[in-house]
Protein backbone atom coordinates (compact mmCIF):
# COMPACT_ATOMS: atom_id res chain seq x y z
CA UNK A 1 0.00 0.00 0.00
CA UNK A 2 1.18 3.12 -0.85
CA UNK A 3 0.26 6.38 1.27
CA UNK A 4 1.09 10.03 -0.15
CA UNK A 5 0.43 13.24 2.46
CA UNK A 6 -2.68 15.12 1.50
CA UNK A 7 -2.97 17.92 4.14
CA UNK A 8 -1.47 19.66 7.09
CA UNK A 9 -4.01 20.93 10.10
CA UNK A 10 -2.94 23.85 11.66
CA UNK A 11 -3.96 23.19 15.52
CA UNK A 12 -3.81 26.66 17.35
CA UNK A 13 -7.22 27.77 19.31
CA UNK A 14 -7.74 31.17 19.05
CA UNK A 15 -6.60 32.93 22.30
CA UNK A 16 -4.06 29.94 23.33
CA UNK A 17 -0.35 30.07 23.70
CA UNK A 18 2.87 28.30 21.44
CA UNK A 19 3.37 25.63 21.53
CA UNK A 20 1.09 24.42 19.37
CA UNK A 21 -0.05 20.67 17.12
CA UNK A 22 -0.03 20.22 13.54
CA UNK A 23 -1.41 16.99 12.35
CA UNK A 24 -0.38 15.28 8.79
CA UNK A 25 -3.74 13.79 6.84
CA UNK A 26 -2.44 10.92 4.94
CA UNK A 27 -4.53 8.68 1.76
CA UNK A 28 -3.96 5.59 0.48
CA UNK A 29 -3.23 5.49 -3.71
CA UNK A 30 -3.19 2.09 -4.74
CA UNK A 31 -4.68 -0.17 -1.93
CA UNK A 32 -7.96 -1.82 -2.86
CA UNK A 33 -9.55 -0.15 0.02
CA UNK A 34 -9.78 3.29 1.24
CA UNK A 35 -7.44 3.86 4.05
CA UNK A 36 -7.19 7.11 5.85
CA UNK A 37 -5.12 8.10 8.81
CA UNK A 38 -3.14 11.34 10.63
CA UNK A 39 -0.62 11.90 12.78
CA UNK A 40 0.09 14.64 15.46
CA UNK A 41 3.31 16.59 15.31
CA UNK A 42 3.57 18.43 18.63
CA UNK A 43 5.56 21.60 19.88
CA UNK A 44 5.23 23.94 17.02
CA UNK A 45 6.03 27.40 17.45
CA UNK A 46 3.98 28.93 15.29
CA UNK A 47 2.12 28.25 11.56
CA UNK A 48 5.37 28.57 9.43
CA UNK A 49 6.99 26.11 12.23
CA UNK A 50 4.50 23.97 12.14
CA UNK A 51 4.78 23.08 8.43
CA UNK A 52 8.51 23.03 8.43
CA UNK A 53 7.95 20.54 11.02
CA UNK A 54 5.36 18.88 9.59
CA UNK A 55 7.25 18.72 6.33
CA UNK A 56 10.47 16.92 7.82
CA UNK A 57 8.13 14.17 8.90
CA UNK A 58 6.49 13.85 5.25
CA UNK A 59 10.34 13.36 3.92
CA UNK A 60 11.39 11.04 6.73
CA UNK A 61 8.45 8.81 6.11
CA UNK A 62 9.63 8.93 2.27
CA UNK A 63 6.42 10.03 1.44
CA UNK A 64 5.21 12.04 -1.36
CA UNK A 65 2.64 14.57 -1.12
CA UNK A 66 -0.66 14.56 -2.62
CA UNK A 67 -1.21 16.67 -6.43
CA UNK A 68 -3.67 18.51 -4.35
CA UNK A 69 -1.90 19.60 -1.01
CA UNK A 70 -3.65 21.66 1.75
CA UNK A 71 -3.46 23.53 4.91
CA UNK A 72 -6.40 23.47 7.38
CA UNK A 73 -7.17 25.84 9.21
CA UNK A 74 -10.42 24.41 11.36
CA UNK A 75 -13.37 26.95 12.53
CA UNK A 76 -13.28 27.02 16.33
CA UNK A 77 -16.68 27.50 18.60
CA UNK A 78 -16.16 31.26 19.71
CA UNK A 79 -17.10 34.60 19.85
CA UNK A 80 -16.02 38.32 20.06
CA UNK A 81 -12.34 38.86 20.40
CA UNK A 82 -11.84 35.50 20.55
CA UNK A 83 -13.57 35.05 16.92
CA UNK A 84 -11.29 37.33 15.67
CA UNK A 85 -8.33 36.20 17.01
CA UNK A 86 -9.80 32.72 14.99
CA UNK A 87 -9.77 34.72 11.85
CA UNK A 88 -6.50 36.66 12.18
CA UNK A 89 -4.92 33.07 12.53
CA UNK A 90 -6.99 31.77 9.52
CA UNK A 91 -5.41 34.63 7.06
CA UNK A 92 -2.19 33.85 8.56
CA UNK A 93 -2.25 30.03 7.40
CA UNK A 94 -4.18 30.99 4.17
CA UNK A 95 -1.64 33.56 3.20
CA UNK A 96 1.35 30.59 4.00
CA UNK A 97 -0.62 28.05 2.14
CA UNK A 98 -0.62 30.41 -0.88
CA UNK A 99 2.90 31.48 -0.49
CA UNK A 100 3.89 27.72 -0.71
CA UNK A 101 1.76 26.60 -3.24
CA UNK A 102 -0.93 24.83 -1.80
CA UNK A 103 -4.50 25.05 -0.98
CA UNK A 104 -6.45 26.01 2.08
CA UNK A 105 -9.28 25.19 3.84
CA UNK A 106 -11.45 25.13 6.84
CA UNK A 107 -12.29 21.31 7.27
CA UNK A 108 -10.08 18.43 6.87
CA UNK A 109 -10.56 17.60 3.17
CA UNK A 110 -13.34 14.16 2.37
CA UNK A 111 -11.05 11.59 1.06
CA UNK A 112 -11.31 10.60 -2.89
CA UNK A 113 -10.81 7.06 -3.38
CA UNK A 114 -11.33 5.79 -7.06
CA UNK A 115 -11.31 1.57 -7.35
CA UNK A 116 -8.71 0.86 -9.95
CA UNK A 117 -9.98 0.34 -13.37
CA UNK A 118 -10.92 -3.05 -15.02
CA UNK A 119 -9.19 -4.07 -18.16
CA UNK A 120 -11.85 -4.29 -20.87
CA UNK A 121 -13.19 -7.84 -21.19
Amino acid sequence: MNLTARWILINIPPGSEPPCNARIGFLSTTSSYPVLGDVEVAGCNDVPDAIEKCGAVIAELGLAMSKTFDLVYPRYAVSGPLELAMHEIAWIVKDEAERRGFGFEREIPQATFQQPQQPAA
